[in-house]
């Protein structure tokens, strides 16, 4: 049985407090007219908050919210999936509503991959057995192109719920692999504020930050959260100052390294990065690339820069390079929006970026993400032949599954020629394939499905 004891309604549950209830839409004054829908989002490693997918229980549960839906999200501990934890309530109008309201709900497993097998099938069996909920209709969500392991595999789960008398049960996977149904977007209310938000504040929240930006510059930002930082930097300050070789303008990069728990890590991880631009390093950048590169990391305070170490070139632009461990999510944003190249890693960073962006980014790439990056170049090489799947492979980096290699593929220093006009057309029906290809199309069908019968 669901452990009711800890299923508080109208709470949020105890991940993050920044991340677990952001972009829910707010309450409007629409009739209620849709369906209700659970669901079910499963979770890991509470103490630090890092495991599984809150924000994709959000993203759902607003497009459900769009269909005039009353939703309910309720977290698994998958440490402890016999306990729900705080369940969160959602609808279009000011009624307030619990579990024990909601009649005939759809269901919805997402990220479902992170639940074992038998959890699903004692979570779905505890849910319905407790509250007398119909087995209908229940949709799985997997994260995109996971390296899913035996006992992942979609099929298997498919049959399991058709056992416990589920009558409909469909599953899917986002991401760009063979059968993918795409990523889901930000929705479109939060990228008008995103925009209103950069045009009025952008220049404040740089001088804020003691951030100056010429305007005839290059920004670039990474987001890094595998466990090869470096290589990944190094990769992207690299093949980004190969590509804008020929502009002479000043670039400053941003590198947001998640994985940095300390001080000492960040002092020599400063120090690995800045070996990109030592002339005796095997993989260093062409010196004529800068005129001097300067790193810097933010103060405690998070307000202004502290000057680390600088290295001088024989080019004729700046480089500035600034490692941080957070960036507040509005913020994120903006400066996403600023850059002219971004690297994501992971699900939501990357989805963001095709969202904001439309174009696709370099791709911090951990282990079981290789069929999510093995898609995006085999796609590339679908529409730009060889030319552009080997550009593609140049913005991917991160271990290779079952081994200790890491893929990384420098570009050359001081190209010879610029992109050929081709390549350029090609390289845009990719930013455009990709970025147009979402998953909302499809959880808004699930949720339009026939009507409960009524019970009078």
């Amino acid at each position: 049985m669901i452990n009711t004891k800890t299923v508080i309604d109208n709470q949020t549950y105890p991940i993050d407090p920044t991340l677990s209830s952001q972009n829910i839409s707010s309450l409007s004054q629409r009739n209620l007219s849709g369906r209700d829908l659970i669901v079910i989002n499963p979770i890991y490693d509470l103490a630090d908050g890092s495991g599984g997918d809150a924000q994709l229980a959000n993203k759902i549960a607003n497009i459900a919210l769009e269909q005039n839906c009353r939703v309910s999200i309720l977290p698994i501990d998958t440490d402890r999936p016999g306990n729900a934890l705080a369940a969160r309530h959602h609808a279009t109008s000011e009624s307030v509503h619990q579990l024990s309201d909601l009649r005939d709900p759809l269901f919805i497993v997402a990220p479902v991959g992170v639940l074992k097998l038998e959890d699903l099938k004692t979570t779905m069996n505890n849910l319905c057995t407790q509250y007398n909920f119909p087995r209908k209709d229940i949709m799985l969500i997997e994260e995109m192109d996971l390296l899913a392991s035996p006992r992942q595999q979609l099929p298997d789960r498919v049959n399991a719920l058709k056992e416990l008398g589920f009558e409909g049960v469909s599953a899917h996977n986002l991401g760009f692999g063979e059968g993918a149904i795409g990523y889901l977007p930000i929705e479109k209310k939060d990228l008008d504020l995103i925009e209103k938000r950069f045009d009025n504040d952008i220049r404040k929240l740089l001088d804020s930050y003691n951030l100056s930006l010429d305007k005839n510059s290059n920004f670039h930002m990474a987001y890094i959260s595998s466990d090869t930082p470096v290589t990944a930097s190094h990769l992207f300050i690299r093949n980004t100052l190969n590509e804008t070789a020929s502009d002479k303008k000043n670039t400053t990069y941003l590198i947001v390294a998640r994985n940095l728990p300390n001080l000492s890590r960040k002092r020599r991880f400063i120090d690995d990065v800045g070996n990109i631009f030592h002339p005796n390093y095997s993989i260093a950048v062409s010196d004529k690339a800068y005129s001097k590169a300067s790193l810097y990391t933010f103060s405690d305070s998070g307000r202004g820069m502290v000057h680390q170490k600088t290295f001088l070139g024989a080019g004729d632009s700046e480089v500035k390079v600034i490692v941080v461990k957070h960036v507040p999510q509005p913020i994120f944003h903006d400066l996403m929006k600023l850059s002219s190249c971004g690297m994501a890693s992971g699900d939501q960073s990357l989805g963001e970026y095709l969202s904001i962006k439309k174009s696709v980014p370099y791709y911090d790439m951990q282990q079981f993400k290789y069929p999510l990056a093995r898609a995006l170049v085999l796609e590339a090489e679908r529409l730009g032949g060889t030319p552009l799947g080997k550009q593609m492979e140049r913005k991917v980096v991160g271990g290779v599954p079952h081994s200790m290699d890491t893929h990384v593929l420098f570009s050359p220093n001081e190209p010879d020629n610029l992109p050929r006009p081709e390549l350029i057309k090609a390289s845009m029906r990719l930013d455009e394939k990709i970025s147009s290809h979402t998953a909302d199309g499809h959880i808004r069908e699930f949720l339009s499905g026939p009507p409960p019968a009524s019970t009078h």
